[in-house]
């Protein structure tokens, strides 16, 4: 947490956050370029994902409890960015589309990725959603049935 926590103020802000999370770092000398519309479209996207997504309980910083959720393995964003870089890896020429013969010469990369094991992760997820599920309708059948 400290290497974002610029400020050393116990909590991460949208700009301590931007600071590390863009991969495209600068919009550029010239506004109508590609670098600088990913910039702008990458800004707007974090800061989207900051607010809805990371800032839990909506006070405007990430807290040490947001910041270990976001760090879990099992969290999408995880997901989303080894996707994006592999797809960017496996990219040869720059076209941003992946050819079969690009994802055919990658295919070691992609299958070695962290990103299948995401898949994983989210079927526990579901299987453990709706076991807790279950147990809460058990639970309310139950003292439907006592009540009665």
């Amino acid at each position: 947490m400290q290497n974002f926590d610029t400020d050393t103020n116990g909590a991460i802000d949208t700009e301590e956050f931007l600071a590390e999370a863009l991969r495209v770092r600068e919009e550029g000398n010239n506004s109508d370029s590609v670098q600088a519309y990913e910039y702008r479209a990458e800004v707007a996207e974090w800061t989207r994902e900051f607010n809805d997504e990371f800032d839990v309980n909506g006070d405007g910083v990430l807290d040490i409890a947001e910041v270990t959720a976001l760090l879990s393995p099992q969290h999408r964003c995880h997901a989303i960015a080894e996707a994006y870089e592999l797809a960017r890896w496996a990219d040869h020429n720059g076209d941003h589309e992946l050819s079969p013969e690009e994802v055919a010469a990658a295919h070691a990369n992609i299958t070695a990725s962290q990103l299948f094991n995401y898949g994983e992760y989210a079927r526990q997820d579901v299987d453990a959603m709706y076991s807790n599920l279950a147990s809460k309708v058990v639970s309310h059948v139950t003292r439907a049935r006592t009540e009665l």
